[in-house]
């Protein structure tokens, strides 16, 4: 699991000093009101529930993909007593997913990560399963999907992410990670970048139920709050990509799915695997 903090939001903090000029000012006016032009090969779109999406088209590196899963929440988004707990249900969906586990040793590389706004999955692929030979987008789309959305939240695992967040938190102790906080805290005093850092602080970790890390989950992770990027060589017209995408992530209700029951996350995936989308081709 990674943490990205301090540069970002130190960027953020950095501003260039006005020049004061009128001819600086009516340039600066000209290049506002230019509209950037877009990507003609990028397509955007969103399901009926929500959930937003971006694909890519790129042929290098040749026969590989990424996909990308954002859950707009991060650590400003916890509350006073919740400090650290968006990076913790990261661990705890990422790896408690079965089906991430399937993807070990096809050739894909998946891990994740909690930043300030937001907490990302990510898949690496090859277009082929190298055990199997099936193609891979339907198994990662899938993987993503319980990631997110059918998270099993074991008292096991959640016990076992505890730890391994307090170990990071111990790692990551260093002189200069304390000096990018206390930089953090001047800069951004009058929002919660100054005192949200994702690692969170450790007597709140030690101390949570389990209830406190579902909580979260549950206000936040829902199709509405997140977006799907595909980036790489696709082996499929964008339209079967598409339709890829709503057979693994347009069954899940919008709003949230603890607002629904657990049992509605886990039988719209078990409909998805029972269609064999993992096989298809």
């Amino acid at each position: 699991m990674l943490l990205r903090t301090a540069p970002h939001a130190l960027q953020a903090g950095v501003a260039d000093s006005p020049t004061g000029t009128d001819s600086s000012s009516s340039s600066s006016s000209e290049l506002l009101s230019q509209r950037v032009k877009g990507n003609e090969q990028l397509i955007t779109g969103q399901l009926s529930n929500g959930l937003r999406y971006v694909l890519q088209p790129n042929r290098t590196p040749p026969q590989r993909f990424e996909a990308h899963l954002e859950v707009h929440a991060g650590s400003v988004d916890e509350r006073e007593h919740e400090q650290g707990v968006a990076h913790l249900v990261e661990h705890v969906t990422f790896l408690g997913s079965k089906r991430r586990e399937s993807l070990l040793g096809t050739g894909a590389r998946a891990n994740a990560y909690t930043d300030f706004h937001h907490t990302v999955f990510h898949v690496h692929a090859p277009l082929t399963n190298c055990i199997t030979g099936t193609p891979m987008l339907p198994q990662v789309l899938e993987a993503l999907a319980e990631i997110a959305f059918v998270p099993q939240f074991l008292p096991m695992r959640i016990e076992k992410e505890r730890k391994a967040v307090l170990a990071e938190a111990q790692m990551m102790n260093t002189i200069e990670y304390r000096i990018d906080c206390q930089l953090l805290t001047h800069l951004h005093a009058e929002n919660n970048l100054g005192c949200r850092f994702p690692i969170g602080k450790t007597e709140q970790v030690k101390a949570w139920e389990h209830a406190i890390v579902q909580h979260f989950w549950a206000k936040w992770y829902f199709p509405g709050n997140v977006t799907l990027y595909i980036v790489g060589d696709l082996d499929r017209p964008t339209e079967e990509v598409i339709r890829l995408i709503e057979a693994s992530f347009g069954g899940f209700p919008a709003g949230s799915l603890a607002d629904h029951g657990a049992d509605v996350a886990a039988a719209v995936l078990e409909r998805i695997t029972g269609n064999g989308s993992s096989s298809s081709s």
